[in-house]
Parts: structure tokens; sequence; C-alpha cells
């Protein structure tokens, strides 16, 4: 098996996962193309999960959770029948040794995994842990602790973090297509550009990018999943991008993958 390759998916709306658009049709595309590499299972760290310590979930089944509201009934119909694996889910602990992280044997996955997971494996053949983020934790201490999962790439986890770059519902506009705004586009090619570059610190450090940092970022939960993703990245890994593209004018749905060809 070779090397598995990390993500980062900007999620958006939950309707994404139902919703004809070309986001999706992205993620279709690029899904086809991780049949040649299967992973033995999938790793998960979403904007939706932020509690007060690490959790780890733990069970071979649960239902998907439908975290959210004001949505027409047809997304509360989704469905997606994944399998969990305790047998991961112990392995993935391990790695961090004497840290503390607990599992959870009740919770299933939140809409930022399902919402993803419905176009790059649709028929959920591949089992999901999920992991959450920590509020005691700050963006550098969220890096140093994830990247100990570098080395279960070569065991076949593929780890993706679902979030937003600029995920602002301070003048969301109704039309999906709308230009997104200038401080939304700013914050986001800047952003890119740290991606790139491999720029940790101005990653870390996003406030320090300028005014429109405070607007695309006015929470932490769904930018910290990108500090996840890009602390798995090694020296000769190489960054695609699989969308670039905005939603309701301030939601960068920009994704890309982390591998080593």
């Amino acid at each position: 098996m070779q090397k598995q390759p990390v993500l980062f998916i900007g999620h958006g709306s939950p309707r994404n996962a139902i919703d004809e658009s070309g986001f999706s049709k992205a993620l279709k595309e690029y899904g086809r193309s991780l049949r040649f590499n299967i992973p033995k299972v999938i790793l998960c760290v979403s904007a939706h999960w932020f509690e007060d310590r690490f959790f780890i979930t733990q069970n071979e089944n649960s239902d998907i959770i439908y975290d959210f509201f004001g949505f027409k009934n047809d997304l509360s119909q989704f469905k997606y029948k994944y399998k969990g694996s305790k047998f991961w889910a112990q392995k993935i602990k391990e790695v961090f040794q004497s840290e503390q992280i607990e599992y959870d044997e009740e919770r299933g996955i939140d809409h930022g995994v399902w919402s993803v997971l419905a176009h790059l494996f649709p028929d959920a053949d591949v089992p999901v842990v999920q992991m959450s983020m920590n509020k005691n934790f700050g963006l550098e201490e969220h890096f140093r602790f994830y990247a100990k999962l570098r080395s279960l790439r070569n065991e076949g986890v593929l780890m993706i973090g679902s979030g937003n770059i600029v995920h602002s519902f301070a003048g969301l506009r109704e039309n999906i297509d709308a230009k997104p705004y200038d401080w939304a586009y700013v914050f986001d090619e800047k952003v890119k550009k740290c991606i790139l570059n491999y720029s940790i610190d101005e990653l870390i450090h996003y406030e320090n990018i300028g005014d429109c940092a405070k607007q695309s970022v006015p929470t932490l939960e769904h930018y910290l999943p990108l500090i996840f993703s890009m602390s798995l990245k090694e020296k000769n890994d190489k960054i695609c991008f699989i969308y670039e593209g905005f939603q309701f004018s301030s939601m960068s749905m920009r994704s890309f993958a982390i591998t080593d060809e």
C-alpha cells in the first residue's frame, strides 16, 4: 500500500451532501482517484466537534448526527451508512501514548464528516473514526499534537480535516454562486500562499495577515481543521488543490490534498 494522502476539505453548508454543484462534482472526481489506493480507515477532524478535551470515537455501529436546523426535510432524510472501528480508534489513541485522550463510544460522525464522505466514498465501504479538537489548546499546540499522527499515513490511514478557511455568517448571501466579498477573497488567497509555501507560523498567527482575518475567521472552529491537515505534511509532499471557490459570498470552499506524488 502506498502512503495515504492528507486532505483538507471546505465543507460549507450541510446541503453540499445532496446538492449538485461544481464543488460536489470536484469531490466526486477526486474520490474516484482514491480508489487506486484504498485506505484501511479514514480519520476525520471536523469543525463541529470542539470539546474541552480530546475525544476519539470508538464504536463499530453508529448513526450520523444531524447537527443543524432550518433546512428542508430532504436533508434530514439523507443517510450515510458507515462503519466505525474500535481497532483503529485504539491504534490511533496509542500514538499519543501518555497524553489524555478519551473514547466516545456513543457519538456518530457530524455533517462536517458525512457531507464530505458522501462524495469521496459514496459506498461507505471504509471505516471512519472521528477525533475532536480541544478548546484548551491553541493553534500551535494543536499543530504539535496532531503532527504525531504522521506515521499513520504509511499504515493506510487517510486523514481529513473538514472546515473552511473563510467561514462567516456576516453578510451571507442567499445565492450560492454570489461573488465573494473582497475581504474574504483576499484572506483566502493569502492563506493559499501560506499553504503552498508551508508557512506554518503565518497560518498559526493568521490574525497578522490583516483586517480581513477577523472577518474571515470570527471563531476558530472552522479554521482549526486546516492546522490539523497541515500538521501532517512531510518535507517532500506536494499540494494539489481539489477545488477553489466560494459559496454564499463568505464561505471559502478551498479544498486540497497533500501527497507524496
